[in-house]
């Protein structure tokens, strides 16, 4: 997920709105990963909690 997060180009802002759509939304890929973290065992939790917030991030500064 990560490198699609990086390969989304952004040419105009109807791209931008797509890629808030697909990562930063309300119903976003990256919110659904959050919510398997429970299916996680507690010694990776940490470690794919951690994961997945990289992911947001890079996600949020891809968008900024």
């Amino acid at each position: 997920m990560l490198k699609e997060i990086q390969g989304f180009t952004i040419a105009n802002t109807e791209d931008l709105e797509r890629f808030r759509i697909a990562f930063l939304g309300s119903k976003n890929s990256i919110k659904d990963l959050f919510k398997e973290l429970k299916e996680v065992s507690n010694d990776q939790k940490k470690a794919v909690g951690q994961k997945i917030n990289e992911l947001k991030n890079a996600a949020q500064e891809k968008f900024d």
